[in-house]
C-alpha cells in the first residue's frame, strides 16, 4: 500500500484512467486485498484527494472549489499535483523554505510569492 501511497498521491503519477471518484475510493478494498488500514478513515482519504486534484486552468485552485456540478469533476477539466509539492501544497514562504528540499523551497518562494503573512511567519520574524 505504501508503493501505491508513493507514485500515486505523494508523486503525483496518476494512471490515466482515474478520474476524482476512483481517486476517492482507490484503498477501500485495502483491508480486504493487502490486510491494510489504510483508507478505513473515509474523511482522511477524501481530504488527501480534494488536496491533490486541481483545476487545469489554474493548478493553484482545489477543484472542490472551483466546481460547480458533476460535470466540473471529469478527467478533462481536472489536473493531479504532488502531495509532496512545496510549489503547490504549502502556501506560506517558511513552510516553503522549512518542509523541504531547500532547492526546491527556495525556487518555489521565489517563483510563487504569498500575498498574505502567516501567523507563524510573524511569530519568527518578532
Amino acid at each position: 500500500m505504501y508503493n501505491i501511497m508513493d507514485e500515486i498521491i505523494f508523486k503525483g503519477k496518476m494512471p490515466w484512467y482515474m478520474d476524482y471518484e476512483d481517486l476517492g475510493k482507490m484503498f477501500d478494498t485495502a483491508k480486504y486485498h493487502a490486510n491494510s488500514n489504510v483508507g478505513q478513515n473515509l474523511e482522511t482519504i477524501e481530504f488527501i484527494t480534494s488536496m491533490v486534484t486541481r483545476s487545469k486552468q489554474d493548478r493553484s485552485k482545489y477543484i472542490r472549489a472551483v466546481g460547480n456540478s458533476f460535470k466540473d469533476f471529469s478527467l478533462d477539466k481536472i489536473e493531479y499535483v504532488p502531495l509532496k509539492s512545496v510549489f503547490y501544497s504549502v502556501n506560506s514562504t517558511v513552510n516553503k523554505l522549512i518542509g523541504s528540499y531547500f532547492t526546491d523551497g527556495v525556487t518555489s518562494a521565489l517563483v510563487k510569492k504569498t500575498d498574505k503573512v502567516q501567523k507563524i511567519e510573524s511569530i519568527l520574524r518578532a
